[in-house]
């Protein structure tokens, strides 16, 4: 097919989310931005010229677009551990991390919730949850160690992502 050529282009999006439907822009390309689920719906475009023979030509086409919510996340606490192992003063201890899932993620929807160290920016190394043990001291000179929880939907694959902080705290016994 050839483009069309015309001059004096006018362009109309609606906007329909079942209930009711508005003109929501007048550009030639539609922009949307921070969008959520109230956002899904019907979007059409009108587009008007005139053509070389004066003509005035309309053209319409309309897609359908359905937003799904990211899981809501909640900020939890620093997740302390005593240091009970062969030095319980090298402030580096084993954690279950899935203690705290329920803590980060009271959604309903199903979800696969993974934990990362902060260097692992591509999410492709998930850590071993119910005995993780942290890499560098948690102690006054290095502060908190951080990792990345990330959140998925299952049925949506909508993603977020959270930090937290582990900190060891020395017990002064080797086993408990």
């Amino acid at each position: 097919s050839e483009p069309v050529v015309g001059t004096n282009a006018t362009y109309e999006w609606t906007f329909d989310d079942g209930t009711n439907a508005n003109i929501i822009q007048t550009t030639k390309d539609l922009v949307l931005s921070n969008i959520v689920a109230s956002d899904s719906g019907k979007y059409t475009l009108v587009v008007q010229l005139t053509d070389i023979c004066a003509n005035v030509i309309k053209f319409e086409a309309t897609f359908n677009l359905k937003v799904n919510s990211s899981p809501t996340l909640n900020a939890i606490p620093v997740y302390e551990q005593c240091d009970f192992d062969n030095d319980p003063n090298d402030f580096i201890a084993n954690f279950n991390l899935t203690t705290q899932e329920s803590k980060i993620y009271s959604g309903s929807d199903p979800v696969t919730i993974d934990f990362f160290e902060t260097t692992d920016t591509s999410f492709s190394l998930p850590l071993t949850k119910n005995d993780y043990r942290n890499s560098t001291s948690t102690n006054a000179i290095n502060g908190n160690h951080t990792l990345i929880v990330r959140v998925t939907n299952n049925a949506t694959n909508c993603a977020v992502t959270l930090e937290i902080e582990l900190k060891v705290n020395p017990s002064g016994i080797d086993f408990y």
